[in-house]
Formats: structure tokens, sequence, C-alpha cells
């Protein structure tokens, strides 16, 4: 996921601030909306949030978010796009690296990242297992490798398989729900049809002792 561009933070400080950019702030993740929708709200960590739509997608669904990114254009816009919602609480926005940085162990119900690029995907994964309450969720979604004859839509590097990003766990600490490649589509908020096929890793942390 990593090889073809240097995903770091000055990589997505560069990217948010293009006003042409390919973020689709009001899509909404389809996996997450699938596997939120069957839980009863909590505590959620949306990881590399961008301009907010699935942290604002989860406040709405009675969850208490924390929203994090490595952008500070991006924090600034989601918090900007939240604020417009009026919702009825707000995402706690953060700007944080969580190839480096820490969250609160232990502490989330469920966490999610969807098509996150970083400078050391081992270290975001862990980082991400590490937020997990015991008995939680952790979800991430990445763009499946492509068959010789499909035609590259993203950028170079950003693909990773479900398998390779469960590699990253440690695998006596976790039961995993859905490792699999699945086809996602929508409309951006402009009208166009898009359609990914995902990577899809959906793992529960197992309790303590």
């Amino acid at each position: 996921m990593t090889e073809g561009h240097d995903f770091t933070g000055e990589y997505w400080e560069h990217h948010y601030r293009e006003p042409d950019h390919d973020s689709h702030p009001a899509t909404t993740n389809p996996h997450l909306l699938e596997v939120a929708a069957r839980l009863e709200p909590g505590t959620a960590l949306d990881a590399g949030c961008g301009e907010g739509g699935d942290a604002i997608l989860l406040t709405q669904l009675g969850w208490k978010v924390t929203a994090v990114d490595i952008s500070v254009t991006a924090v600034e816009k989601a918090k900007g796009t939240a604020a417009a919602q009026e919702l009825g609480s707000t995402p706690d926005f953060r700007c944080l690296d969580l190839t480096v940085g820490e969250l609160e162990p232990d502490y989330y119900d469920l966490v999610t990242a969807h098509h996150v690029h970083t400078a050391d995907d081992r270290a975001f994964v862990r980082a991400l297992g590490l937020s997990v309450k015991p008995g939680g969720l952790l979800l991430v979604v990445g763009h499946e490798p492509l068959e010789e004859h499909e035609v590259e839509l993203h950028s170079p590097g950003s693909h990773i398989t479900a398998d390779e990003v469960a590699s990253y766990l440690n695998r006596d600490a976790w039961d995993i729900d859905v490792a699999e490649a699945r086809i996602s589509s929508g409309t951006s908020p402009d009208g166009d049809r898009w359609q990914d096929k995902d990577s899809v890793l959906l793992a529960r942390k197992k309790a303590a002792g």
C-alpha cells in the first residue's frame, strides 16, 4: 500500500489543499454503514477521517466519535463540515500521525479506517488494534490489488489485501470475522457514479483472559 508514493503528512496536506482533489466528503463508507447499523452505539475512532464523512455518519447514528487525520487541512475541513450539519454532538477531531502517535489504548468499541494510505501501514494498523477495547471491532477497508486486465484508478502503491492487513495484527488476540474482496459503488456529490474493488477486514478483539 505504500510503494509508489511516500504517503507522508506533507503528501496529504498537499492533497487536501488542492482545489480539485478527489475526496468526496459526503460519500460514506458503505462497509462501515453495514457494520455500524447493526451495533449499539458506543465509542468509535475514525482513523484517517479526511473531510469527516464517516465521522459525521457515526455521530448521527449516536456514536461518540474521535476522528483523526494526519492533515491539518483535512481536519479543519472536517470540522467545518460537521458544524454545517448542526449535529447534536460533535466528533472530537484531532490532527495526529498514528504511525508515530498514540490514542487511548483498549478504549474504542469500533475503530474504522477507509482507504487510508500511510508511510508505515504495519505501524498504522497496529496502532488501530491497540485502540480497540476487548470485545470491540476493527474495520479496515483498502483498495484490493488489481487483476492484470483491470485499469488502475488509484495512486500507485495504494493497494493491499485483507489478509495482508490481518497479518499486521497479533492473531492470538483477534478473531477474524471478514477478510475478503468486495465491490462497493455509489454516487459522488457531483453526481458521478463510482465503483471500488475493496479489501475488507473486520476483526473482533478477544476479551482479556
